[in-house]
């Protein structure tokens, strides 16, 4: 794949989950990202800031692109334990993205001490409502009231009630 002025080495593989294939989402924030005319706007969000990508699966979006187009402080890429060999490849295939660090953080346990991030990516990763709730508690607790957060979450795969007033809102801190 090629993205911009990168080039980005990709291995997918269903055999380890519903994340080891690159969705649309991700695909489409690569390609925003990573459009000249749009460059200077994102560098001021990722450059010298702590990133995480939840749900990443491949690490494609919020891990291999953002580190190989920007200058982060750091870039954590999560998901099950079952794709983190995977996301490992994955960056082993990419050399030159050498800011990240794949982990495990399962949404559900709540027993994660990361920290706060500067920058929350998301891309197709909450397809299941029993998914909505954790999924939205983990993003409260990785961000503070400056932390920028980018969901790319098509229709196809959240019932409307994720949308509705109330379960997104992040509270002011």
């Amino acid at each position: 794949m090629k993205y911009h002025n990168v080039d980005v080495v990709l291995k997918l593989d269903m055999g380890v989950g519903i994340g080891g294939d690159k969705w649309p989402a991700a695909e489409l924030f690569c390609t925003v990202v990573s459009d000249k005319k749009h460059l200077g706007t994102f560098s001021s969000v990722f450059d010298g800031k702590r990133v995480i990508e939840l749900g990443s699966g491949t690490g494609l979006g919020g891990g291999i692109v953002v580190d190989k187009l920007f200058m982060p402080f750091k870039v954590l890429v999560t998901d099950l334990l079952s794709h983190v060999p995977h996301m490992d490849i994955n960056w082993n295939l990419n050399p030159d993205a050498n800011h990240c660090k794949a982990i495990e953080l399962d949404w559900g346990n709540g027993s994660y001490d990361i920290g706060v991030f500067d920058v929350v990516l998301a891309f197709e990763c909450v397809f299941k409502p029993e998914m909505y709730e954790p999924f939205i508690k983990t993003l409260r607790n990785l961000s503070t009231h400056s932390t920028v957060v980018i969901l790319g979450m098509t229709r196809q795969f959240l019932q409307p009630r994720f949308f509705r007033p109330g379960l997104c809102t992040c509270e002011r801190y």
